[in-house]
């Protein structure tokens, strides 16, 4: 309101008025958005010198409390990996394990949720994603996500489910829609790399 503007301090950084003779503060607090995919340069800032560039997103269910940060690197080769941060801090993974995760192992399929054959960028870049395939189909995913966290793991396969299920973009409910998502995060990489 008017009246309230017209006592603040003028002098002040703002959000400092007085109201009834006593000093009032109005705090801002910055977070950083949820289930919105930020895209990074890592070659001006330098924040990941292993990576040109990389995508985050910081997902959240709208009925749960916890948040998870996924972050995608490109390496000037070429090659994506995934780092689950609230999982493990520094574990880097092929991101086409995480399609076999989700059981999707044919390479025509994962193509498909990363990039459309009428793309003009599908000539350029499919050869990349089929490598990033035969990398990917050279290392045992299981061994590779069904090692991540803090404590041992007795049963990898039902590791895997839990993390794809509460940590891997557990703002979709079906594997259907984190597929799709997974593979925008990877055409955004490629797109601008």
């Amino acid at each position: 309101p008017k009246e309230v503007l017209d006592k603040e301090f003028i002098f002040g950084l703002g959000g400092y008025f007085v109201h009834k003779g006593t000093c009032r503060y109005i705090m801002f607090q910055e977070r950083s958005t949820f289930n919105r995919l930020m895209n990074f340069d890592n070659t001006k800032k330098m924040k990941n010198k292993k990576f040109s560039r990389s995508v985050e997103i910081r997902n959240s269910a709208t009925n749960e409390a916890s948040t998870s940060l996924i972050a995608l690197g490109i390496q000037k080769d070429g090659n994506v990996y995934v780092n689950l941060q609230f999982v493990q801090e520094n574990a880097y993974i092929p991101a086409f394990h995480f399609f076999y995760a989700m059981q999707i192992t044919d390479p025509e399929r994962i193509l498909s949720y990363i990039i459309s054959k009428d793309d003009p960028l599908y000539e350029r870049a499919a050869p990349y994603l089929l490598a990033m395939f035969e990398l990917a189909s050279k290392t045992n995913y299981m061994d590779e996500i069904g090692s991540l966290g803090k404590d041992k793991v007795l049963d990898k396969e039902m590791h895997i489910e839990m993390i794809i299920n509460k940590f891997f973009l557990h703002h979709y409910n079906s594997i259907e829609k984190k597929a799709k998502y997974f593979g925008f995060m990877i055409y955004t990489l490629i797109q601008f790399n």
